[in-house]
């Protein structure tokens, strides 16, 4: 896949990823099915980027792993996007794996999905760190960081525009949660 289609495929995902929260977390009205699609088409865009662009793999692994253990899943639309990307990569295989990008990524994406938690939240005192950590940076820093070292900008690249997108979706849902959906 090459870089363009890459960077595309994750703001896409991005948003797509919010959508679905919106649905479940802000009660954005959208039919049950078109949920559950969007979901499932997110999860085939995650498995296109860990299957067919090895750079970003261990980071979209990291990541799902991270929101996985935390249990952070909550939705059944993400559930079918996980089952989704599951059920593509065991389909279209995986790439040969950097096996310390992978640990880096999940251990800071664990961190990421810990201090957005209500637990993580209680432990921090200073309110502009809390804000900070709201945001999720340690994974999207990690892969800056990982990119600075290899060279390798789609890694961060790919993480900055899911985030941009997922960003952008929220806001744009936030200002229009009240629309009610047709029922398809």
């Amino acid at each position: 896949m090459n870089i363009a289609l890459t960077l595309i495929t994750a703001f896409v995902t991005g948003a797509l990823t919010k959508i679905v929260d919106l649905h479940h977390d802000n009660n954005l009205k959208l039919p049950y099915n078109l949920n559950m699609i969007l979901g499932g088409f997110y999860g085939f865009l995650i498995a296109l980027l860990i299957s067919f662009v090895p750079e970003v793999a261990p980071l979209w692994i990291g990541g799902i792993i991270g929101v996985v253990a935390l249990r952070k899943i909550d939705a059944e639309g993400h559930y079918v996007g996980l089952a989704s990307t599951l059920f593509f990569v065991s389909l279209f295989g995986i790439p040969e794996l950097n096996t310390f990008f992978l640990a880096a990524f999940t251990i800071f994406s664990c961190f990421d999905e810990f201090f957005a938690s209500k637990q993580g939240e209680s432990l921090v005192k200073n309110k502009h760190l809390k804000k900070i950590l709201s945001l999720r940076p340690f994974l999207e820093v990690s892969a800056l960081i990982i990119s600075v070292f290899t060279g390798v900008w789609v890694i961060w690249l790919s993480i900055l525009l899911f985030d941009i997108a997922y960003i952008l979706a929220d806001r744009f849902g936030q200002k229009h949660v009240k629309i009610e959906w047709v029922e398809i």
